[in-house]
């Protein structure tokens, strides 16, 4: 990525927390958690959370390869899981002083359990990003949640070609949009996957907000988050959504 190599900036020394299905390269994990199984072993079944982990860490299709990851393995082979488990990987997350907490995910049902733990999660100064859905073709589909959550940032999907990608759900809690179709990342086999998804895109901004927390690292973390929010509404809009433009978050 050019924005790296420009501030030679890798993610170092930030914590980013992953929940999904796990991962199938455990040396890109700091530390991980079955919560499906209650035990240590995050090993991937599925391939989502793979892909998601190769868009953060890998060297060569990652954002930020030298963030310290931490994986909750929270949805199984199906992508099923109980919000239970989720709100607990928050915690656990929140226990392990992340950074950044990305959510993959969503769901229908507003949770009081999950609401309360992000909100806590947001009083630690944790960035907390999570997928809005893919549900863009069907117009009586609302955001999931938790990107519904005003101290949420829901992340939608650009299209190849920089306009909103067709499947990306559109309505409240939409917040941001970068890139989500046809994405490069790697397969539980460890070769290069193409995936498209709102779930893509919200890696990409768990991985550039790593760049973001490490190149401005001399203030506190609210400081960094107030400041993060108000270049937010710097941003270019497409159709009433903010897209993504790293120049206007980074400068020397």
């Amino acid at each position: 990525m050019d924005i790296r190599k420009n501030y030679n900036i890798n993610g170092q020394g930030i914590k980013i927390g992953l929940i999904d299905t796990g991962i199938s390269n455990k040396g890109f994990a700091t530390d991980g958690i079955n919560l499906i199984d209650n035990n240590k072993d995050f090993t991937d079944h599925h391939c989502h959370g793979t892909h998601i982990s190769g868009i953060l860490k890998d060297e060569k299709y990652g954002v930020a390869p030298s963030a310290d990851l931490y994986v909750v393995k929270a949805l199984d082979k199906n992508l099923n899981g109980k919000i239970k488990d989720i709100a607990n990987g928050v915690e656990w997350l929140i226990d392990k002083n992340t950074d950044i907490i990305l959510l993959p995910l969503g769901t229908s049902e507003n949770s009081k359990e999950l609401r309360n733990v992000i909100s806590k999660a947001n009083e630690s100064n944790i960035l907390v990003v999570s997928s809005i859905g893919n549900y863009g073709l069907n117009i009586e589909v609302e955001v999931l949640y938790p990107a519904k959550y005003k101290d949420v940032i829901g992340v939608g999907a650009l299209s190849a070609n920089g306009e909103i990608w067709s499947g990306t759900t559109l309505g409240q809690g939409l917040d941001i949009l970068l890139p989500g179709q046809r994405v490069k990342s790697l397969s539980l086999e460890g070769e290069t996957l193409l995936a498209s998804g709102t779930s893509m895109a919200s890696a990409y901004m768990a991985g550039f907000l790593a760049l973001y927390l490490e190149h401005y690292n001399y203030f506190d973390r609210h400081e960094i988050k107030e400041q993060f929010f108000r270049q937010m509404n710097r941003l270019p809009l497409i159709n009433k959504v903010r897209k993504m433009e790293t120049e206007i978050f980074i400068k020397k």
